[in-house]
């Protein structure tokens, strides 16, 4: 067996004696034990179980995709492969590039046509098409392929920039050298004093004509924001990829240095995959909960209906409760939740097929 499978069963928790018990055993053909039956099991489970249509591009995509906002090593994306997920969603920003090089990383481990790669540019400011283009260009050389599935026009929350010129002829000149095959486009909603609402972008996105896929903010606090988005997606045969759908919240999240939450953990992970160091971290965590006091009271307060309902008593319970939740609507082609390392793949990829 390869490092990386050794890796991988390893990083489960599994022991070393019982992977050589077992490896053994199944190479000598032999009955195995509890140890092997736990390996297979644990595989059987982390598995993509259902596909769907990801609107007009045709592309069969695992109702649980992989958020690629931070990585940890390449060997996850080749693990995300291994067990059925065919869409990995990344951006020039995310990490300053990290993300798409750990994906390229991997790349020679991948069947290029078996998957859909998105990645993402920030069109807002004095871009002009050649600039958009050279960065595409740069985007390709990181994650080592001669094509994107979907390029999306990044976090978008003003309506006018629906219809960017710049960015939309360097997509359709990208189109024609075959370096891309659809257009995206992201909204998150509004941030800080940005004035357009997710559905009002994303609802003009969908009536424009220009756009194939997108990724939209889509969990039950939102649930009436989304469900228009997803109408008219369907209407308009529109793929839709889904992010930030565990958004609710057990407990008001508290920054204690001496005895930091898991929460607050995963928060300090995603934030130094995006390059940034622990101190830089902490202070964005700090002004984050400062910035965000009010919506997170409110997020606690709105998700104890779905709480009581669930029977939920802790936050990654909430989360993968929310997961669910999500799964269990067709028109919400796949998920995209953040999956940086291993721990994560285990916990979220048994939810595929479910609801």
């Amino acid at each position: 067996m390869s490092n990386y499978e050794l890796l991988k069963l390893m990083s489960r928790g599994i022991t070393r004696r019982d992977f050589l018990a077992a490896g053994g055993a199944a190479a000598l053909g032999l009955a195995v034990g509890p140890a092997w039956a736990r390996m297979i099991d644990a595989e059987k489970a982390a598995r993509i179980k259902r596909y769907r249509t990801l609107g007009r591009t045709g592309f069969k995509v695992g109702d649980i995709s992989m958020g690629c906002g931070s990585i940890s090593e390449s060997n996850v994306v080749r693990y995300a492969y291994d067990h059925g997920i065919n869409l990995f969603d990344t951006a020039e920003s995310y990490g300053n590039g990290d993300s798409e090089k750990k994906i390229g990383e991997a790349m020679k481990h991948m069947e290029r046509e078996k998957i859909f790669i998105v990645t993402k540019l920030d069109i807002e400011g004095d871009f002009d098409q050649q600039n958009l283009v050279e960065r595409f260009n740069k985007s390709l050389e990181r994650l080592q392929s001669p094509y994107a599935d979907a390029l999306y026009a990044h976090g978008i929350a003003d309506v006018e920039l629906v219809e960017n010129e710049p960015f939309l002829k360097a997509c359709e000149q990208l189109k024609q050298e075959g370096k891309l095959k659809h257009i995206g486009i992201s909204s998150h909603g509004p941030r800080g004093n940005e004035a357009d609402a997710m559905d009002t972008v994303l609802i003009k996105a969908a009536e424009s004509g220009h756009y194939d896929v997108m990724l939209l903010s889509y969990g039950f606090l939102n649930a009436e924001e989304g469900e228009r988005v997803l109408k008219v997606c369907k209407e308009k045969n529109i793929g839709t990829t889904i992010m930030k759908s565990a958004t609710g919240l057990i407990e008001m999240p508290v920054y204690d240095p001496e005895n930091p939450s898991e929460q607050i953990l995963e928060w300090f992970e995603y934030l130094e995959g995006q390059g940034n160091t622990r101190e830089e971290a902490v202070e964005r965590i700090k002004k984050y909960l400062e910035r965000e006091n009010a919506n997170f009271q409110d997020s606690v307060t709105r998700s104890q209906p779905f709480i009581e309902k669930h029977g939920i008593k802790t936050q990654d319970e909430l989360d993968l409760k929310s997961f669910q939740w999500v799964l269990g609507n067709p028109d919400a082609h796949t998920i995209c939740p953040s999956m940086p390392n291993f721990d994560a793949m285990y916990r979220i990829l048994p939810l595929s097929g479910t609801q």
